[in-house]
């Protein structure tokens, strides 16, 4: 996995597989204030690199202030299993993943969270590729699940 944390210690960008392969063990005592965390780029999580992000999320310093842009498919999928994913930080905005049922083609645009109050809409278009109208590629309620906690609202 890559991850790349910019001189002034403000922005880390998360690129590639999450693994027990990461070593996040370094990092904490790099990170202070507001740091906006990229996830865009982690194309997938195991079991064991939850266990490795778990740790690295609970020792982060109290003055460390995560929040998470652009958060891949991924990453969404385990923010809305493992409560403690993020421990204290904050969801800014997540990508969305779309189909096309006429080519095939996808698209996962980012959405930030004031546009996913309302919910997901379930078409989007048009494709690039074919024109046609793209459709959402997960179940919007289960998708959205991890909002609830971001809003501060129960989970039902």
């Amino acid at each position: 996995m890559g991850c790349a944390l910019s001189a002034d210690g403000r922005r880390l960008t998360l690129t590639g597989p999450l693994t027990e392969q990461v070593d996040f063990s370094a990092l904490p005592e790099r990170l202070d204030g507001d740091v906006r965390v990229d996830a865009s780029g982690i194309s997938r999580i195991t079991s064991a690199g939850v266990v490795e992000w778990v740790a690295f999320i609970t020792h982060l310093p109290a003055s460390a202030r995560l929040r998470f842009e652009a958060c891949s498919v991924a990453f969404v999928n385990q923010l809305n299993t493992v409560r403690s994913f993020i421990g204290d930080g904050r969801v800014e905005s997540i990508c969305v993943p779309y189909l096309c049922p006429g080519c095939g083609a996808s698209e996962e645009p980012v959405m930030n969270l004031e546009q996913l109050e309302a919910g997901l809409p379930l078409t989007r278009g048009p494709c690039a590729t074919c024109g046609a109208s793209l459709e959402l590629d997960v179940p919007p309620d289960d998708y959205l699940a991890f909002l609830a906690r971001e809003l501060g609202e129960p989970l039902i």
